[in-house]
């Protein structure tokens, strides 16, 4: 049934397979077969699938890491207000990882995860303002 949507060019089926290969649920698992499924839908603009791309890229999962192309999805679903693509981009700036440290562009991000619920995102915010972190010092 996913084969036949696949075939069609069916995003959200592309996605479901992906996911399914990713796991190993019904499957066997291959990273390399959910990538693949992943960057069809993502080329769609699905936007869990632009964000698992993200992932697998930062985390070297099944294939080669690469924080620019990490960025690159996670910058297309934030594009979509993926909050978890956000939270991501915002650990990364704070965290200066593969590019300079910038608070100013974590707090940016960590803000737009935080406005969608992201309570991890929040907490960050907290720390960068109690430790003035690029800001000015404030415990409230």
């Amino acid at each position: 049934m996913f084969s036949l949507a696949v075939a069609q060019n069916e995003a959200k089926a592309q996605y479901s397979l992906g996911v399914m290969y990713y796991l190993g649920k019904g499957v066997k698992q291959d990273y390399i077969k959910a990538f693949n499924y992943f960057q069809l839908a993502a080329e769609q603009g699905e936007i869990t699938s632009q964000y698992i791309l993200g992932m697998m890229f930062y985390q070297d999962e099944g294939i080669e890491q690469s924080y620019d192309k990490a960025m690159h999805y996670y910058y297309l679903a934030t594009e979509q207000r993926n909050a978890d693509a956000q939270y991501q981009l915002g650990l990364i700036y704070h965290n200066g990882i593969d590019t300079a440290q910038d608070f100013a562009q974590a707090i940016k991000y960590y803000q737009l995860a935080a406005d969608q619920g992201c309570s991890d995102a929040l907490t960050n915010l907290g720390l960068i303002y109690s430790d003035g972190l690029g800001v000015k010092q404030d415990y409230n």
